[in-house]
């Protein structure tokens, strides 16, 4: 299509994908400045500003799209394109932000986006007039293609030798859980894994962490479920097929056999159990519970507990699989109560779903679904979650029963009686600053009243840049998010919060708090190891004694 049309005696072109593109992606980075939880060093600063830049560029061509679109279909002219892209994107925003729902939010998003790519093109359009006389479609002096090349190899190489010895370092140790990979699987075989345990990973993440000596942690067992199996022998050995992928009843059947055969379903000589209490995690976005809770569980008494794995990709961009994890955990859990139905009665310890970030989003949904009914049917004596998104959960706690359900920070729960935390099935526990439970899609267009208010906001990237700051806490290992706790669940608060949840408040005050803290300690310098050797960072010298 010709992008050049007569205005009066001179030449006036059309803007570009890539100025539109440009344009609003400057736009978006210009907007992204101001405070944030992510240092404001140069490299924080360039984190937010490249993400921030890439939204409104990706914005710029999906407007632009619609507008060349429109511009090829209709009797109007490219500017007359962009300005009513933009006025319907404005009202389409307007109007969709008095409604609620998922189909209304998305609908908004959209209608914003269109509104901003639409003043941008038409703001562009009318500077080719008088900027682009020689009409060859660019307003700047167009850049030679050494000059490009010259640019780009200075940019790769900057980030090369800022970035590429912790890149080559995360690279060698892909495979790495909590040490190198023949340590991991070492420590698998001991507690008699069916299945290597470098096998269970995408990415250098970390899944279980390192075991608390003494009392029951050294005899606890856990086990990993795993989401995929790229060796063709060990799925062969499992009896699965070589190649595919798994199905949630394949997944379930791995977990049931790895557990039994360490022992988890296995009976004393007096007829009682040997395994005190079963613990069944639902996944989160990155896989994985949260071990610093369990740690806590392990050491006061015998447990069992399954770790759901669902890849490496973090949390947000996980969202979309909330209903496939249900059916993984219902598969799991039916499983196991068929398992535990075989044993004696005296034998049958109780079962508890758990979770933390998003895995506790699919309890909401499975109870949301299915009904209350639910864990009587998976053999769940109740579900803890520790900073679950309910903000984004489709339940309403007002249709539970009575005493069903508890959701709550820290120092709520702890203001409690204990027969109201022994009675409820269903309880939800947050950090009182924890920003992931009070997420709503609705922040992708309104600011929420508890955003920061020191920080700017701008519809779909505050929201963005949000999830940046939480993820890049949580991948540090170590340290809460937004204000003094924030999306951190490894204290010693709320360690002992899920362990009174779960039922193992009656050891006592005293004993519950060592074990929370052990678990804090342990969890804390196993994350900092793990990240110190996936940064290739030096090791601090010990301390002289």
């Amino acid at each position: 299509m010709d992008m050049t049309v007569s205005v009066g005696a001179r030449q006036r072109t059309d803007a570009s994908i890539g100025e539109v593109a440009l344009a609003t992606g400057v736009v978006a980075a210009i907007r992204s400045f101001g405070p944030t939880s992510i240092p404001r060093t140069r490299t924080g600063i360039a984190t937010i500003g490249t993400a921030s830049f890439a939204l409104g560029a990706v914005a710029g061509v999906a407007g632009e799209g619609a507008a060349r679109l429109l511009d090829g279909t209709t009797g109007l002219d490219r500017q007359q394109s962009h300005v009513l892209i933009g006025a319907a994107g404005l009202a389409t925003a307007l109007f969709a932000h008095r409604f609620s729902g998922t189909g209304a939010v998305a609908t908004a998003t959209v209608g914003s986006v269109l509104a901003a790519t639409g003043t941008v093109g038409a703001v562009l359009d009318m500077a080719h007039g008088p900027l682009d006389d020689d009409g060859d479609g660019h307003i700047l002096p167009s850049v030679p293609t050494w000059a490009k090349v010259g640019i780009g190899g200075v940019v790769v190489g900057a980030l090369a030798l800022k970035f590429g010895k912790q890149a080559m370092t995360a690279a060698r140790n892909a495979k790495n859980l909590a040490g190198s990979a023949a340590e991991v699987d070492k420590a698998g075989a001991a507690l008699g894994e069916l299945i290597p345990r470098s096998e269970l990973t995408v990415g250098p993440k970390l899944f279980l962490g390192a075991r608390i000596k003494d009392g029951f942690g050294e005899v606890a067992k856990r086990v990993v479920m795993p989401h995929e199996i790229k060796s063709a022998a060990a799925r062969t050995a499992l009896g699965l097929p070589a190649t595919g992928a798994l199905t949630s009843e394949q997944r379930a059947a791995v977990a049931i056999r790895s557990m039994a055969q360490q022992g988890a379903y296995d009976v004393d000589a007096a007829g009682k159990a040997m395994v005190d209490l079963h613990l069944l995690g639902s996944p989160t976005g990155t896989g994985g519970l949260n071990v610093a809770p369990v740690m806590t569980a392990e050491q006061l008494v015998r447990t069992a507990t399954y770790d759901a794995q669902y890849g490496a990709k973090p949390s947000i961009q996980s969202l979309g699989k909330v209903d496939a994890a249900i059916d993984d955990f219902m598969a799991m859990a039916k499983a196991h109560k068929a398992r535990i139905g075989q044993l004696p009665e005296a034998a049958r310890s109780p079962s508890v779903g758990i979770a933390t970030s998003l895995g506790g989003l699919q309890f909401d949904r499975l109870i949301e679904r299915e009904g209350v009914g639910v864990l009587d049917q998976l053999g769940l004596q109740k579900v803890v979650t520790l900073g679950a998104p309910v903000g984004l959960s489709k339940l309403d706690p007002a249709t539970l029963p009575e005493g069903f359900h508890i959701r709550a920070t820290f120092d709520e729960f702890a203001k409690l009686s204990d027969d109201a935390v022994a009675k409820a099935r269903f309880i939800e526990l947050r950090n009182g600053d924890d920003p992931v439970p009070m997420l709503k899609l609705s922040m992708l267009w309104k600011r929420p009243e508890w955003f920061p208010g020191t920080r700017p906001f701008t519809p779909v990237e505050s929201f963005a840049q949000h999830g940046v700051d939480i993820t890049t806490a949580i991948a540090r290992g170590t340290g809460a998010t937004i204000g003094k706790d924030g999306h951190e669940y490894r204290s010693v608060v709320s360690n002992q919060a899920f362990a009174r949840a779960i039922g193992l408040g009656r050891f006592g005050d005293e004993a519950v708090h060592t074990a929370a803290t052990r678990a804090q300690d342990t969890a804390l310098s196993e994350a900092k190891r793990v990240r110190e050797m996936l940064t290739g960072a030096a090791k601090a010298a010990p301390k002289p004694t």
